[in-house]
């Protein structure tokens, strides 16, 4: 490949504007000189007169000099900006004729990089699938899946590990298998236990159930009977209790028949010991009627005066007697005891 190199009119002017360039240089020096003789240089007092007039002039000096270095420069660059331009007018010429020698080439290498992309893009492509094919047949046989692993070894090696992976998956398939078919077989015990378990347990409820309705008949059959039985003892009772009542009510008709004549045979009696007047008085008092003469003398005083005691004391027998009836008994009682005290 040929290398490039400049035309002459700018190598000659290239070699003026060093020259000159080095010219210019030269101020370097003066300008060093400048800086060691006036850089100290400070008005430390004002009215130092001397001082500030050797800080004025070499102010003025250092501008003048500062002046010359622009107004050289301009004439340097002068002659440049010249040829500066002239160079960019023969640039743009020299570009529009190597331009589209350039753009034609660019365009035949871009076809060349067109296809190269293509080509790396077609590579890519079928590394990726070839890539996700080797990871499809991996997970179909739940192989592993390491994504560096697989997409670096050959195919020799990957029909290795895919075999071995199948292998594997082969073995874990069986086992699991194996732990099914022995979890089924224990999940068959167990439901058969479980229908045992159960068939015995409903063949013991329906006993105990049996059970539980003889005893309910029992039951029901004992409390038929002791309610026969009840009915027939409320009847007895019933009949006992009328024929109690019947007989009470005889007592009480015989004990209120004979009350009157009892209470008056005792009153009677005592009235023979008595004074006859006092004991006709003192009956007079009472609603009791008195039965003849001739059964009253009949009667013994003793005899009279127990039955008396025995109808007024409160833990004898009793006999329904009236407070006049009362008072009449305790009466002859007091007179009795009166007379036999004074006999």
């Amino acid at each position: 490949m040929t290398t490039a190199t400049a035309p002459a009119g700018i190598t000659a002017l290239s070699e003026q504007l060093d020259q000159q360039v080095a010219e210019y240089r030269a101020a370097d020096a003066a300008i060093e000189t400048m800086r060691e003789t006036y850089g100290g240089l400070t008005i430390t007092d004002i009215e130092d007169k001397k001082v500030v007039k050797v800080v004025v002039e070499a102010h003025r000096m250092v501008k003048a000099y500062r002046v010359q270095i622009s107004k050289k420069g301009k004439e340097l660059r002068a002659p440049a900006t010249e040829f500066g331009k002239s160079v960019i007018a023969e640039e743009k010429r020299l570009l529009g004729l190597i331009e589209p020698l350039e753009s034609h080439l660019d365009n035949e290498r871009e076809k060349l990089r067109a296809a190269e992309r293509a080509a790396a893009e077609a590579e890519k492509k079928a590394a990726a699938e070839k890539l996700q094919g080797r990871i499809d047949a991996m997970n179909a046989v739940g192989g592993p899946v390491n994504l560096d692993m697989l997409a670096n070894i050959t195919d020799h090696a990957f029909e290795l590990e895919l075999r071995a992976a199948k292998e594997a998956e082969a073995d874990r398939v069986a086992e699991q298998h194996r732990i099914e078919k022995e979890r089924e077989s224990a999940a068959e015990a167990e439901q058969a236990e479980r229908r045992a378990a159960d068939a015995e347990r409903e063949a013991a409820e329906r006993l105990k159930e049996e059970q539980r309705q003889s005893d309910l008949r029992a039951a029901m059959e004992r409390a038929e009977a002791l309610r026969a039985e009840s009915d027939r003892l409320v009847d007895k009772n019933r009949v006992q209790q009328a024929e109690l009542e019947r007989l009470k009510q005889a007592e009480a008709q015989r004990v209120a028949s004979e009350r009157p004549a009892v209470v008056a045979d005792a009153i009677v009696t005592v009235g023979k010991a008595i004074d006859t007047r006092v004991v006709e008085a003192e009956l007079a008092n009472s609603a009791l009627r008195f039965p003849s003469a001739a059964t009253r003398d009949m009667v013994d005083v003793d005899d009279h005066r127990t039955r008396l005691r025995a109808m007024v004391e409160p833990d004898q027998e009793t006999w329904d007697l009236s407070p006049n009836d009362t008072a009449a008994i305790q009466w002859a009682l007091d007179r009795i005891a009166e007379l036999e005290a004074s006999a």
